[in-house]
């Protein structure tokens, strides 16, 4: 194997051919300037990342060719939809994070127009605009943390469909696809890199819906060789897209790119699908027994926090028996549990609208446990199921990293992740 290089330097980017679970590619060392720097280390970063490779096995082994490279999805890793396999024989494949629907975009645009919910009405669109800031923790380097940030093949697993990118400041970023947070007006978003240092923050400009939005990632140490990462969305004139809330939609992402840089599969992804009126229907398949799964749902400490995130907005109610009482929020009617079958299903009514029901369904698998996710009898309206959809979507992510890992990443509330400008 050719000697490694993998690291964006103050002067050129480098890489080699690799072979390995995380697909492969060759790479040409070559100059560039404008590179994201990192003031006064030189090539010193490059010994820095082969060292790091070398002890986490997880660490990406292939980067772009200089220029715009583009990519999707690297060969051996499924989405969580088309990961687990169909509930008995009855039961369709799922599409990821849908309800087993494959529908085209045009459809979707034209059964819910884009207008209904991206565009912030006339009379307050100058005045409007909404910021988002998460807070996170994950349980890898800050190296495989930047990675994941920048690396095309990455970028398909948490972030995007497909992408190219120029890694320096002023570089071009496209990107693309079904699972971005706002579908593309074209064929994709054409964004541009304007701030960045190596290994420690990224910045882009985004535009959306006439708005120069602006994303920012800012990475520090954290003790036990972990990363805080820090990703603010700014000037977004919109709160709401075809996927749910953009809040939900971002949680979700970010807790994809907490899994795969610690090593783990990725899970439901931003869905743009149109809903079903009155249902909605989710999967999600999580790398531990069905026991450990299972008594996620029954101690009130585990419920709060991977309902919450990890920062708790309030108590929940648990009392893992028929009859008793099962809530997650305070801003969401109780629910009252009809069946607990242990280790195997869940079911849940509201108490003051009995016509809707919640079901966990628990299944073992050779990778894990699937969850099958099915709510209906709830408000019929689409704005209303899409808001449902990605909330719970979120929810069941941040169940995921629970399980697999001892704590969904979020450190700081929900309620203080989006504020109105």
């Amino acid at each position: 194997m050719a000697r490694a290089a993998a690291a964006i330097s103050g002067v050129y980017l480098a890489s080699k051919s690799v072979s390995g679970s995380e697909g492969s590619g060759s790479f040409n060392a070559a100059r560039h300037e404008g590179m994201l720097t990192s003031p006064d280390k030189g090539n010193d970063l490059i010994v820095t990342c082969e060292s790091h490779r070398q002890r986490n096995p997880h660490a990406a082994g292939a980067v772009s060719a200089p220029g715009e490279a583009e990519g999707t999805a690297a060969k051996g890793f499924a989405s969580q939809g088309k990961a687990i396999p169909p509930w008995g024989t009855q039961r369709p494949t799922r599409r990821e994070g849908a309800g087993g629907r494959e529908t085209s975009l045009s459809f979707a645009s034209r059964l819910y127009p884009r207008e209904e919910f991206l565009v912030t009405p006339k009379a307050a669109r100058s005045a409007m605009s909404f910021d988002y800031d998460f807070r996170m923790r994950i349980g890898a380097p800050r190296p495989t943390v930047f990675e994941r940030l920048l690396r095309i093949e990455h970028l398909s697993r948490w972030f995007c469909g497909w992408s190219r990118i120029e890694p320096k400041v002023g570089g071009a970023f496209k990107f693309g696809g079904e699972t971005c947070l706002v579908l593309p007006e074209g064929r994709g978003w054409e964004t541009k890199i304007d701030e960045g240092e190596v290994l420690r923050r990224f910045a882009f400009t985004w535009p959306i819906r006439g708005s120069n939005t602006r994303v920012a990632y800012d990475l520090a140490d954290a003790p036990g060789d972990a990363t805080l990462l820090r990703t603010t969305h700014g000037g977004m004139p919109i709160q709401t897209t075809t996927c749910g809330t953009i809040q939900d939609a971002w949680r979700m992402c970010l807790g994809n790119l907490k899994s795969i840089a610690e090593g783990r599969g990725d899970s439901i992804r931003p869905d743009h699908a149109p809903v079903t009126p009155g249902e909605l229907r989710l999967s999600v398949l999580i790398e531990a027994p069905r026991a450990k799964v299972f008594a996620a749902f029954e101690d009130p400490a585990a419920v709060v926090h991977w309902s919450s995130g990890g920062v708790p907005d309030g108590p929940v109610q648990v009392e893992p028996r028929k009859g008793g009482t099962f809530s997650l929020d305070r801003g969401e009617v109780a629910n009252q549990v009809q069946e607990w079958k242990q280790g195997e299903r869940i079911v849940l009514h509201a108490t003051r609208q009995p016509d809707q029901s919640i079901v966990f369904d628990f299944e073992e698998k050779a990778s894990g446990t699937a969850i099958y996710f099915a709510a209906k009898g709830f408000d019929s309206h689409p704005e209303s199921v899409l808001r449902w959809r990605g909330r719970w979507s979120d929810r069941l992510v941040c169940l995921k990293n629970f399980v697999e890992s001892g704590s969904s990443g979020f450190l700081n509330a929900y309620r203080d992740q989006m504020k109105e400008a």
